[in-house]
């Protein structure tokens, strides 16, 4: 009997130390968007497979960049494309959907258009009055930001061509449905968010609105075909060499059952 027991263990080690054993769980962090998606399609994959998807943190990103490069994710959740330097580092890049970000305002405020350099001026403390824009309205902008860290910040900042936000004057939120939710409060606020944030928020029938750039309204279709300016990646990462659990969960969100997901939670699957 002992000698049945010792032969096991020893075979296990041979297998562990062959690289073949595959663990009953994933951990995944990153941006918050993408959090939306993962969570519905991990329920479904652990209910067919047994293996435990467990998002341990949500703080954009960065974030998932940074802990798959520390080793303490198997999976990165990335809302922008990766730079030359993240790349650089040995990371691989599973693009699952895309999405856009978009220009907020208050439904009652009668401005449907901004131009790029007017959204500039107001990030940049250029523009502090409604008037400058239509003179129907004399009253203060309120700017409302992402806080550091975030794809959609670094997005709108690198689209706009802002260096530095105006900091001491500007409402900042972690999450897109704080910018939205305050934006929705104050007739006069301005912010920015996800597009599929935004299609999620409009079921709820309130009170915000996405400007047109460039004179484009957004929509699917303008962003598929490129006529509206902003679209981003919505990506999975992994180090260079993921094991064929990590595989076996991405091949799933690609997959046509997970791009099903993504659909249905208003973003654009790559189907």
């Amino acid at each position: 009997m002992l000698k049945k027991l010792f032969i096991l263990v020893f075979v296990f080690f041979i297998f562990v130390s062959a690289g073949k054993y595959v663990p009953a769980e994933l951990k995944i962090s990153g941006a918050t968007t993408i959090q939306l998606i993962i969570g519905d399609v991990a329920k479904l994959y652990e209910k067919e497979t047994g293996v435990k998807i467990n998002i341990v943190n949500v703080g954009g990103s960065d974030v998932g960049v940074n802990d798959v490069v520390n080793n303490k994710t198997d999976i990165g959740m990335v809302s922008r494309k990766l730079t030359e330097e993240e790349l650089n580092k040995g990371l691989l890049n599973y693009t699952i959907g895309y999405d856009s970000v978009v220009v907020i305002l208050n439904t009652q405020l009668e401005i449907d258009e901004l131009s790029n350099e007017q959204i500039k001026n107001i990030y940049t403390g250029k523009i502090t009055n409604w008037n400058k824009i239509n003179a129907k309205y004399n009253e203060k902008i309120i700017v409302v930001s992402r806080e550091d860290g975030r794809a959609e910040k670094d997005i709108f900042r690198h689209y706009f061509k802002i260096e530095e936000i105006i900091t001491d004057k500007v409402f900042v939120f972690d999450l897109n449905e704080g910018v939205a939710a305050y934006v929705e409060s104050d007739p006069y606020a301005i912010g920015y968010i996800s597009y599929g944030i935004l299609k999620m928020e409009a079921e709820h029938e309130n009170q915000i609105k996405p400007i047109k750039l460039n004179k484009i309204q957004v929509s699917d279709e303008n962003i598929k075909n490129g006529t509206y300016p902003i679209k981003r990646e919505l990506n999975l990462i992994t180090n260079k060499y993921p094991n064929d659990n990590i595989k076996r969960f991405i091949d799933f969100v690609l997959s046509e059952r997970g791009q099903k997901i993504i659909a249905e939670k208003q973003f654009m699957s790559i189907k």
